[in-house]
């Protein structure tokens, strides 16, 4: 029996090839069937990512659930609620044993476009430019690339402390219900 080098080749790479076609894990990206409406509702922040490089190797830390720490050890959460008039507030709660609840309010215009809603935050320019999306799995997110600590971000006392210069960080929210 005659075997063709070629074909057997062939056979033999069919996994490896089709195995590329596919991505085993997705990621979560946006949807491109969002409408504004979608965006007009309170969201909890659910689930913080981030990535960088530490010691000369990738490196990533990620953080869920409904409340957070910041860098003093006080627990604490966070929402944003798109309006209906082209408005959003930000609200950051978070319980301080010594001194009590600390609030912090963000308020601003936002715009859609495209299937995302643009914000602009005239008391935070460390705000400006985000642009929050929601994926198919009803998840609304914003992607902050090379991280400057110096600026800030939404809701950094969360993962301040943990980020580097220039990390990327991924915020996730989710649906918020009073329950």
């Amino acid at each position: 029996m005659k075997i063709n080098i070629k074909f057997l080749f062939f056979l033999l790479s069919l996994p490896v090839f089709l195995a590329g076609c596919f991505e085993l894990e997705p990621k979560r990206q946006q949807d491109p069937m969002v409408t504004k409406e979608d965006f007009q509702t309170i969201w909890r922040l659910s689930s913080i990512e981030i990535n960088g490089v530490r010691n000369g190797e990738k490196a990533s830390r990620s953080f869920s659930g409904t409340t957070f720490q910041d860098s003093n050890g006080n627990f604490g959460y966070a929402r944003i609620e798109f309006r209906e008039n082209g408005r959003y507030i930000a609200n950051l709660h978070i319980d301080v044993a010594s001194t009590g609840p600390i609030e912090e309010t963000v308020e601003g215009d936002s715009f859609f476009s495209n299937g995302s809603m643009y914000i602009n935050a005239p008391s935070k320019s460390d705000w400006d430019r985000l642009v929050f999306k929601i994926n198919a799995e009803n998840e609304l997110f914003v992607e902050i690339k090379n991280y400057d600590k110096t600026i800030g971000g939404p809701f950094d006392n969360f993962y301040n402390h943990y980020s580097e210069a220039r990390d990327s960080l991924r915020l996730s929210f989710v649906e918020y219900n009073n329950e």
